[in-house]
């Protein structure tokens, strides 16, 4: 923790002068769950036909905090409320076993998953991830996104595939 916080230090005495950005791979919290929601919902953007008709939105456990009951609520609300879609904390390998899902689609659900842990910077945060619905119904991205005033922002996004 010490040398942690001796990092972070390091980092804000050099971005006060434009020096470097370090970064670091880190674990989220719980306070994350906006940044959840902001990541996921740039793709309900993106093509409104992948989440046309589904029942559930999944959401891939891996590369996630831990979220408190209070946080999944807070997910699970807003996407009850935005696509009328209940939300399942699961993998696809998950989904295919209880039956909700085969090996190359999702018939009546989507899958929101981050695809690799955060990168964070001071006040920065990237996320690579996905959204999945079939082999011809899937998208993957890379959104940066900085804090302003208390909340995140999304700065940058970069579709790395489309399929």
């Amino acid at each position: 923790m010490r040398k942690l916080k001796w990092l972070y230090m390091a980092a804000a005495s050099m971005l006060a002068t434009g020096v470097v950005l370090i970064f670091t791979t880190l674990t989220p919290t719980s306070a994350d769950a906006q940044l959840v929601i902001l990541a996921f919902d740039y793709y309900l953007n993106i093509e409104k036909a992948m989440y046309a008709d589904i029942n559930f939105v999944a959401i891939s456990p891996q590369y996630l905090p831990e979220f408190t009951a209070a946080d999944k609520d807070k997910i699970s609300a807003h996407y009850k409320e935005m696509l009328g879609a209940d939300v399942i904390w699961a993998t696809h390998q998950d989904l295919i076993a209880q039956g909700k899902a085969e090996a190359l689609a999702i018939p009546h659900g989507v899958l929101f998953a981050f695809t690799a842990p955060y990168t964070s910077a001071l006040y920065t945060i990237t996320v690579d991830s996905m959204m999945y619905r079939g082999g011809l119904g899937a998208v993957g991205s890379t959104c940066t996104f900085v804090k302003k005033d208390g909340k995140w922002v999304l700065a940058k996004h970069v579709d790395d595939w489309i399929a």
